[in-house]
């Protein structure tokens, strides 16, 4: 003869696995339609031989909150070094907007896409929402330079690795 006790034990672990199992279910966060979300990109991983100090990142969402129609970058004071460290490039920083013809779809709530504004550059947007109105992502930024001013001792090209960028951005 089955004790009480016995038969109350199982019962209870397979309500507490059917109840856990429903509260995990995978919900996809969909951004809020129109939303324009911006935020402050901070340097997250060093590059190889270039570092960029600091920016920001708006994503503008589309009306039917399905992908991304426009991106803004801007990213202040950038440096690299060439592989040997005998010449060097600086600038104040870069900017780019990007109205993307086909919007930039999100999937699952998870986005990317490249502002590169030429072949000779990199630049990697991976990103998620973390509700309708908040999304995070990693900028990942790279470029290819040539080097040929008019009184320098080195002339030639090399690759840039500024390395990555973290960015947290809100509905504004």
């Amino acid at each position: 003869m089955i004790k009480k006790q016995q038969l109350i034990f199982p019962v209870i672990i397979l309500l507490v696995a059917v109840l856990a199992a429903g509260c995990s279910e995978n919900k996809t966060i969909k951004p809020q339609a129109g939303a324009i979300i911006y935020g402050d990109l901070v340097p997250e991983q060093a590059g190889t031989n270039a570092s960029a100090k600091s920016g920001g990142l708006q994503i503008t969402v589309t009306g039917d909150g399905k992908g991304i129609s426009q991106a803004i970058l801007a990213i202040a004071e950038l440096h690299c070094t060439n592989e040997t460290g005998d010449a060097s490039i600086s600038s104040e920083g870069l900017s780019t907007t990007v109205d993307f013809s086909t919007p930039v779809a999100i999937n699952n709530g998870q986005f990317s896409f490249n502002l590169a504004r030429d072949a000779n550059e990199k630049i990697l947007v991976e990103g998620n929402f973390t509700s309708p109105t908040e999304a995070t992502a990693v900028v990942t930024i790279s470029a290819t330079v040539t080097v040929a001013p008019a009184e320098a001792d080195y002339e030639g090209t090399f690759s840039c690795d500024y390395g990555t960028m973290s960015w947290s951005g809100i509905a504004q």
